[in-house]
C-alpha cells in the first residue's frame, strides 16, 4: 500500500454548524477597503503531478477580521450577525454576544493553508467530477461570457484537513470569505480532497448540425466528427489552467467569451489529459462520478435548460453538451465547488 506523505499546517479546533436568523442591519455598514493579497488554501489538494500550485506557509492570524456576533433574541429566536472587526457593532447587539473571528481572505497578514500531498509518480483516481452548476442548470446566449469551472475530487488519500470558511458579504465575483483557525478532516464531513493534474486540457468544439462528435482523438485532444468532409475546429483548445479561488478550493477555470464565436448551437466543453494512456497519473475510472446539482440548481434546470455531464472512461474525459442560443445577455454564472453526491453518468 502506497503511503502519502501529507504537508499540514497547526490543527486548532472543531468544526460548529448553525442555523439561526440573519440580524436584519447586516448590510447597514460602510463599504470597506478591498484586500489585497492572494488567496489562501483553504481545502486539501493532492497535485498528482508534482507541481502545486503554492509554496508552503505559516500560520498567521495578524491581519484583518470580522466578527460574528451570536445571540438570542427575546423571542427566542437565534441571531448572527457578521461585522468588520475595527468597527462597533450596531447598539442593539448584546454584550454578552458569543463572538466568533473570521480572518479576511486576501489579507497579506492573514495565512494558512489546508493540508497538501505532493504525488511522485503514483496514480490517484478521480472519484468525482463537479461541473458548475451554471452549465448544468441554464442555456447561454451568443452575448453571454460563460463561467467554465471543473472541480476533480479523490478518495485515494486520507486524513487530510481543511480550514472552517465562511462567507462574509458580497455575491459572486464581489465575495469576501474569511477563516476562523478551526480546521476538520474532511472525510469526517463526507468529504474529499481534491486532485489537480497539470496535465490537465480545455477543448470546445461546436457539435455539426449536419453531423455528431463520436471519437476523440488523444493526440489532436480533440472530437473527430462521424464524417470526415465535415469538420469540427475547436473554439477553445488550451491547457486548463487553474486558481485558488476566493474559497480557498483549487478550480478550473475558463471565463468563454461567447461574443468571439456567435453562432448559436450545440457546443460541447471536454475536460480531458494529455498524459499518454500507459502513463496517466489522474485516472478516470468506472467508479467516477459527477456531483449532483446543488438543490437551486435543480430548480433553474426544472425550467428545460442546462446540459448533461458525461464520463468517458477508455478515453480518460470528462464532457458536457451545452446550448447556446440566439439572444441578450451578458452574465455567465459559476460553480462554487460544491454539490451533493450523486452520480450522474451517460453513455459517450
Amino acid at each position: 500500500m502506497k503511503t502519502h506523505v501529507v504537508a499540514r499546517a497547526m490543527i486548532v479546533g472543531t468544526v460548529a454548524l448553525l442555523i439561526c436568523a440573519v440580524y436584519p442591519n447586516q448590510t447597514a455598514r460602510a463599504q470597506k477597503e478591498e484586500p489585497t493579497g492572494t488567496n489562501n488554501l483553504s481545502y486539501p489538494v493532492i497535485w498528482a503531478d508534482g507541481t502545486p500550485l503554492v509554496s508552503f506557509v505559516t500560520e498567521s492570524w495578524t491581519g484583518s477580521y470580522w466578527i460574528e456576533y451570536q445571540w438570542t433574541a427575546e423571542d427566542d429566536t437565534p441571531m448572527i450577525l457578521l461585522w468588520p472587526g475595527d468597527e462597533d457593532p450596531p447598539a442593539d447587539v448584546p454584550e454578552d454576544a458569543t463572538q466568533i473571528k473570521w480572518y479576511v481572505q486576501q489579507d497579506p497578514g492573514n495565512t494558512w493553508q489546508a493540508d497538501t500531498v505532493i504525488g511522485s509518480g503514483e496514480t490517484f483516481t478521480v472519484a468525482e467530477i463537479d461541473w458548475g452548476d451554471n452549465l448544468e442548470s441554464n442555456d447561454w446566449t451568443t452575448r453571454s461570457t460563460v463561467r467554465v469551472e471543473t472541480v476533480l475530487f479523490n478518495d485515494d488519500v486520507p486524513d487530510m484537513t481543511a480550514y472552517t470558511m465562511k462567507l462574509l458579504e458580497g455575491l459572486g465575483t464581489d465575495e469576501m470569505w474569511g477563516a476562523d483557525k478551526t480546521s476538520y478532516e474532511v472525510y469526517e464531513a463526507s468529504k474529499k480532497p481534491i486532485v489537480y493534474s497539470d496535465e490537465a486540457w480545455l477543448t470546445i468544439q461546436k457539435v455539426p448540425e449536419e453531423s455528431t462528435l463520436t471519437t476523440w482523438s488523444q493526440d489532436d485532444h480533440a472530437w473527430q466528427t462521424e464524417d470526415p468532409q465535415i469538420p469540427a475546429e475547436p473554439v477553445v483548445w488550451e491547457k486548463a489552467s487553474a486558481e485558488i479561488n476566493i474559497q480557498g478550493k483549487v478550480v478550473y477555470g475558463y471565463n468563454w467569451m461567447r461574443t468571439e464565436h456567435a453562432i448559436p448551437g450545440i457546443y460541447r466543453i471536454t475536460f480531458s489529459f494529455t498524459y499518454p494512456p500507459a502513463a496517466r497519473t489522474v485516472v478516470i475510472d468506472s467508479a467516477t462520478t459527477i456531483t449532483a446539482l446543488s438543490p437551486e440548481a435543480v430548480t433553474i434546470a426544472a425550467e428545460g435548460g442546462g446540459g448533461t455531464a458525461y464520463i468517458d472512461i477508455a478515453n480518460n474525459l470528462t464532457y458536457i453538451d451545452v446550448n447556446i442560443v440566439a439572444g441578450g445577455g451578458s452574465g455567465g454564472g459559476g460553480g462554487d465547488g460544491g454539490g451533493g453526491g450523486g452520480p450522474k453518468k451517460g453513455p459517450r
